[in-house]
């Protein structure tokens, strides 16, 4: 199991973009250092990967508006995939879940 979870953050130096911040979860609530995350824009097919540090975070800032899909891989535990997550301007998108463990 793998839980996302995200949070906002204060500042961004861009008032017309919108960010996805959080931290990788395992099911005890031990954080997942070296997960994967794939942040893609689906008007644009724009795609950013990111790798969470190790304290299990990761920062995704400067994302137009619009609609996203973020994949969330980490060694041990199954791909979790979030659908249609809507980026805000001047705004961070807080969610989170879990997935089972292989």
């Amino acid at each position: 199991m793998l839980i996302v979870i995200a949070v906002p953050l204060c500042a961004q130096s861009d008032g017309n973009r919108g960010q996805i911040v959080g931290t990788v979860y395992d099911p005890v609530q031990a954080v997942v250092p070296n997960a994967k995350v794939q942040v893609q824009n689906k008007a644009t097919g724009a795609v950013r990967e990111f790798t969470t540090g190790p304290e299990g975070q990761f920062r995704a800032i400067l994302l137009d508006a619009g609609s996203y899909d973020v994949k969330v891989d980490a060694q041990g535990f199954a791909q979790r995939v979030y659908q249609n997550v809507t980026v805000n301007v001047g705004s961070a998108v807080s969610f989170g879940c879990d997935a089972a463990a292989w």
